[in-house]
């Protein structure tokens, strides 16, 4: 595949994880739990994909230090807190929560996944291709 249908495919993959998390946020916010649920299942399941391309990205590009520790880190941090909503959604669901509490730790969410797109764009604008495999460096000198 080439860089260029790669890109395509990472950036699109990432506008639908992003619509799709939008979309669960309105239905969370219309009070329609099904189609919330419905929505949050794909949000995750292209997440997952987006994952994946970026994965395939970070093995044809390297990246400025800085940028890309910045964005690991937080992005990494995003994914495990990824959990905290999914579980207190289903508390919620169940009755065992506050909608407020579910809310307020989908929120942070939310920020955590806008920071982790604004670094990942930001890691991005600092790539440089990798050798392909099997050239060699020239020699010092």
């Amino acid at each position: 595949m080439s860089d260029a249908t790669l890109f395509t495919l990472f950036f699109a993959a990432l506008g639908v994880t992003v619509v799709l998390l939008v979309v669960a946020l309105v239905l969370a916010h219309r009070h329609d739990a099904r189609g919330h649920i419905k929505a949050v299942v794909g949000f995750v399941a292209l997440l997952l994909v987006t994952l994946y391309f970026a994965e395939q990205l970070g093995r044809r590009f390297t990246f400025a230090e800085t940028p890309k520790r910045v964005h690991l880190g937080l992005a990494f941090t995003t994914a495990g807190f990824l959990l905290v909503p999914l579980i207190t959604g289903v508390q919620h669901w169940r009755g065992r929560m506050r909608r407020e509490t579910h809310s307020r730790l989908a929120l942070v969410f939310l920020l955590l996944t806008l920071s982790s797109v604004v670094t990942g764009v930001w890691m991005l604008s600092t790539r440089t291709p990798l050798a392909p495999a099997g050239s060699a460096a020239p020699a010092p000198g």
